[in-house]
């Protein structure tokens, strides 16, 4: 999440059905540009409340639980926060593969040619109803089909970029945001929870090889797709740890605080 942060402060807010949390770091330079060191100054983990599988079902609940846990992260830390980083799997999110393509007639790749493949994959971008979350650039590709790592300066016939786009329902989005923004803060970035876990869990090895990344929540499963390097897809699926938790309950004819507790304790 400190991706292109080199110093400052850094808050992040990840909004589940089940939890709130919120993180907040103090980023500072490092001997190594690309990775800063980033130093955790406070932490809040609060019932979450008001918020489904998909997106907010009561906005005052939701809000409070939100604000909850940016105040206990605050007094933790010290500080007051003015931007937060907002993950979550509000709205559905799920991912299109585009290609578009250029013809340069043996002509040298310039940087506005790249701006032109970029700039023609945005149009593509955000169906009526979805937002854009991510716009993912996942390779280059030059004559007959050949991956390029930088095509800038290189004499090709037809230069050609595949992105992947991930959407997610607006309106489940402007409304998170709402919730969010009610706690004094406002949205530097929002992140969709599956691409958030996998940044945190996966190596760049794993990404290369291709890789699933699973991320089990309360009441639905997320997960990303990589392959070749670069992301491939996202998605959502309305089944999580409640219901393995509700299955037990059934199953042995127990509570539901039972069989969390049995879930918990022999689960891994």
């Amino acid at each position: 999440m400190a991706q292109g942060t080199k110093s400052g402060v850094v808050a992040v807010v990840d909004v589940g059905s089940t939890h709130v949390a919120c993180l907040v770091a103090r980023v500072t330079p490092s001997a190594d540009a690309d990775a800063p060191d980033i130093h955790v100054t406070g932490a809040s983990h609060v019932k979450s409340e008001g918020v489904g599988a998909a997106g907010v079902t009561d906005l005052k609940a939701a809000e409070k639980a939100i604000r909850t846990a940016i105040d206990a992260a605050e007094q933790r830390a010290g500080v007051t926060l003015e931007r937060v980083v907002v993950a979550s799997n509000a709205g559905k999110p799920k991912a299109r593969l585009i290609t578009t393509e250029l013809e340069l007639g043996g002509g040298a790749a310039s940087p506005r040619e790249v701006r032109l493949l970029d700039a023609h994959a945005r149009r593509s971008a955000g169906d009526e109803g979805s937002v854009l979350m991510h716009f993912i650039r996942r390779f280059y590709s030059g004559d007959d089909g050949e991956r390029l790592e930088d095509p800038e300066g290189m004499r090709l016939s037809t230069l050609s970029a595949d992105y992947c786009l991930v959407e997610a329902d607006q309106h489940a989005w402007a409304n998170l945001s709402a919730c969010v923004e009610a706690s004094h803060v406002k949205i530097a970035k929002r992140v969709v929870s599956p691409l958030a876990a996998a940044i945190a869990c996966l190596s760049s090895d794993e990404v290369h090889q291709g890789v699933v990344c699973v991320d089990i929540g309360g009441s639905a499963t997320s997960y990303a797709v990589f392959e070749d390097g670069a992301l491939s897809d996202v998605g959502l699926i309305r089944i999580g740890s409640q219901h393995i938790t509700n299955d037990i309950a059934m199953g042995l004819n127990i509570t539901m605080e039972d069989a969390e507790h049995h879930k918990m304790l022999n689960g891994n």
